[in-house]
């Protein structure tokens, strides 16, 4: 089966280690298979007939001492794309709160982070890896090999 068209759909995530208070310890290597169930539950739920599969992800991963970055593009198949970065963004949205109300440890553990001290009273809530602010019409997508005005990666 062709995976598709070129059409690719990414989720950031973006946790500073020192400044949010959280435990920062991705499974990266559990990352991409669960992501794929979440996001074929999602299609399913939406009456697509689409299959995501692990070759249909692209995990680019990279860590610094003060943050961990990790991109995962979506190839989705059968042609399938978004009108907008907007409508990907509603679907982005849905997909975080499905994985939210998961009841699966699994999807929990691995795509959210939780606080270093839940006891502590400015304890942030669980937060999910996935950047849902890369789905506004304010952020654009950088190009490949650029960076941040100023920065140097």
């Amino acid at each position: 089966e062709s995976p598709g068209a070129d059409v690719a759909v990414g989720a950031a995530a973006e946790v500073g280690r020192r400044t949010c208070g959280c435990i920062v310890a991705p499974a990266t290597e559990r990352a991409v298979p669960v992501l794929v169930r979440c996001l074929n539950g999602v299609l399913e739920e939406a009456g697509l007939s689409a299959v995501v599969r692990e070759e249909h992800v692209l995990e680019l991963v990279s860590e610094y001492p003060h943050k961990f970055s990790a991109h995962y593009i979506v190839h989705l198949p059968r042609g399938l794309c978004f009108a907008s970065n907007l409508h990907m963004g509603r679907f982005v949205q849905y997909l975080v709160t499905s994985m939210q109300t998961s009841a699966d440890p699994d999807v929990l553990e691995t795509l959210f982070v939780r606080p270093s001290d839940p006891t502590a009273a400015q304890a942030p809530p669980l937060a999910c890896l996935i950047d849902q602010a890369v789905y506004t019409r304010n952020r654009m997508m950088r190009c490949c090999f650029s960076t941040k005005m100023g920065k140097r990666s």
